[in-house]
């Protein structure tokens, strides 16, 4: 057996200088097309800050809401252990409630009313095609603002929370592909 290959690590410094100012509020958006380095972005960011975070890549297959849910509950499990092992109650539940959305917000804001933390979703497009998705993650963060901290990662428009949805929220700020990336996608220097 090799040696276990590690990804690689590129320094962005003026990034970095940039997500760190973005991270003091709370939401910050990084909307970009494929490849330019989001995820990359994110990882450089967060290790290279100490930041505390708990982090959930959004895989392709999650796709509904609760498949969003569960995986979300999971990524959680440092700081709300109780989500992931209450999951399988709530999502029965949820399948018989007349709102699953607020159902879901009001049990995702007790599991995480006493937790102070920065959440980091990254891929949010692979899941946004579920409006319902969309608007539990709305409402929770509305719910967690002040606690809370969220940095949201996506592909273009295709992810449901815009800069212009996350200003009318007063969610503060929001970064995007032209705050971080010139529109050709090479990095500002």
């Amino acid at each position: 057996m090799g040696a276990a290959i590690s990804a690689p690590r590129l320094m962005r410094a003026r990034i970095n200088d940039r997500l760190a100012q973005a991270a003091r509020l709370p939401v910050t958006l990084i909307v970009a097309p494929a490849g330019f380095g989001k995820s990359v972005a994110l990882r450089d960011f967060i290790e290279t800050s100490r930041l505390e975070a708990v982090r959930y890549d959004v895989p392709r297959e999650d796709t509904t809401m609760l498949a969003f849910v569960r995986g979300l509950s999971e990524a959680l499990k440092p700081v709300a252990p109780s989500a992931f092992a209450a999951f399988g109650t709530m999502q029965q539940r949820v399948l018989a409630a007349d709102e699953p959305v607020r159902q879901l917000v009001e049990w995702f804001a007790e599991h995480l009313k006493r937790t102070v933390c920065t959440i980091v979703i990254d891929d949010l497009h692979h899941a946004a095609a579920d409006e319902n998705t969309i608007a539990l993650l709305s409402n929770l963060i509305d719910r967690t603002t002040g606690r809370i901290k969220w940095i949201i990662a996506a592909r273009g428009t295709r992810c449901g929370i815009t800069p212009s949805s996350a200003r009318a929220r007063s969610w503060s700020a929001a970064t995007n592909s032209s705050t971080l990336w010139s529109s050709t996608g090479a990095r500002r220097t």
